[in-house]
């Protein structure tokens, strides 16, 4: 899964960029998020749990992200393999071997996909400060040149950022958030698993709000109870 992120300022706090993650209800399933040295890190539960042997992270040993300009991150798990690895900007920055090759667990489907947040026994928490661009998840594991190419590869000759990737099944989720004041952004996968944003519990068509993307539009969030809901039931890697 892949997001252009731009940060308010530097990350001051452990904070969810996209993923399936309760981590108060052992509802851990896969995690992109970031840390407070402006690190990045990338996470998978076999069972749902923290437990050491049941879990993997993978976490960049230097502070990666730029505050106050766009980064692109991405994360992507081998389940035959069990490795994770996370990337920024097109380079893979830390590499991670899971304790376990069970990827059972990421194809759970009762467990909502947060953009901009995570969960807390059900409650949004971990909340982003900045603006978010161009979601993507994909179902199978891309290579590090596929990484490059969706870093690399939007033309504004030829249409939509996601397109350049190739808009075929593989593409389970994508968010452009290129509308304007909509509840609900639109999924431009075949899925059609479109997302709700939400202002702490409550659905809003203007938190987050919609400003200048890093392609077209994207949706800016608060840092405090802004996050977009999807029920995005793909896994992270067939």
């Amino acid at each position: 899964m892949s997001v252009w992120i731009k940060p308010n300022g530097n990350i001051d706090d452990t904070i969810s960029l996209l993923g399936k993650w309760d981590h108060g209800a052992n509802g851990r399933s896969y995690y992109l998020y970031a840390l407070a040295t402006n690190q990045i890190g990338g996470a998978t539960s076999e069972d749902g749990s923290w437990d050491a042997d049941k879990r993997s992270n993978a976490e960049s040993s230097d502070s990666v992200i730029v505050p106050n300009e766009w980064n692109f991150v991405t994360m992507t798990y081998n389940s035959s393999t069990g490795i994770i690895n996370v990337y920024h900007n097109g380079v893979n920055v830390t590499t991670a071997t899971n304790f376990y090759t069970d990827a059972t667990y990421l194809n759970v489907n009762n467990l909502d996909f947060g953009i901009g947040s995570t969960f807390n026994s059900g409650t949004s928490s971990r909340h982003f400060n900045g603006t978010i661009d161009e979601v993507q998840l994909h179902n199978y594991t891309l290579t590090s040149e596929e990484v490059e190419h969706l870093y690399r590869g939007y033309d504004p000759n030829e249409g939509q950022y996601g397109q350049q990737f190739g808009m075929d099944s593989s593409v389970v989720a994508y968010f452009p958030f290129d509308e304007s004041n909509v509840t609900n952004p639109i999924d431009y996968s075949d899925l059609l698993n479109n997302g709700t944003k939400m202002n702490n519990t409550s659905s809003s068509s203007t938190e987050p709000a919609s400003v200048t993307g890093k392609f077209g539009n994207g949706l800016s969030f608060d840092g405090t109870d802004d996050w977009v809901n999807t029920s995005v039931t793909a896994n992270l890697s067939n």
